[in-house]
């Protein structure tokens, strides 16, 4: 892999979609040393519904990805691990409760990234000797949107 044009400065891309019910936004560390186990990503739910589950990708365009056999989701053949909040009972066919926590509309969310998913990541690119620079391009993807109501997006198509 050659590492000419890539960005010396690390930026986050939000890979986006037709009526993308979230605004996300980096919160703080993505330009430190240790910024993956770090990083906060604010989500704020810009749709009309409450928003019972979440669950956002972190991939790395110029990173070549995890072997196949990996249970992890991929962005392709791109390095990636995903993040999640709320639970998965709630995305198809279960409806939510008034006891089921939400991010209601307006309202944010911050995540941060799992220590198993900084310590897989940091490792990988260890262990690959992939080059600092070619993980300068960050790009979050919204997996799953789950509205509690049988509805939501998985991949940027909407579902009911």
């Amino acid at each position: 892999m050659t590492t000419a044009g890539l960005s010396q400065k690390r930026v986050l891309t939000v890979e986006d979609f037709p009526n993308n019910p979230l605004i996300i936004e980096p919160v703080s560390n993505l330009q430190s040393k240790r910024w993956v186990r770090d990083l906060k990503i604010k989500v704020t739910n810009r749709s009309t519904k409450p928003i019972y589950y979440l669950n956002i990708g972190i991939a790395f365009p110029n990173v070549a990805g995890l072997p196949e056999d990996k249970p992890e989701p991929r962005y392709g053949d791109k390095y990636s691990f995903n993040m999640w909040w709320g639970q998965t009972r709630l995305v198809h066919k279960r409806m939510a409760t008034p006891e089921d926590a939400s991010i209601k509309p307006g309202e944010s969310h911050v995540f941060t990234v799992p220590d198993d998913k900084w310590l897989a990541c940091e490792r990988y690119i260890s262990q690959k000797g992939v080059p600092q620079s070619a993980t300068n391009n960050v790009l979050v993807v919204v997996w799953v949107v789950g509205f509690g109501d049988g509805t939501g997006f998985k991949d940027g198509e909407a579902f009911r």
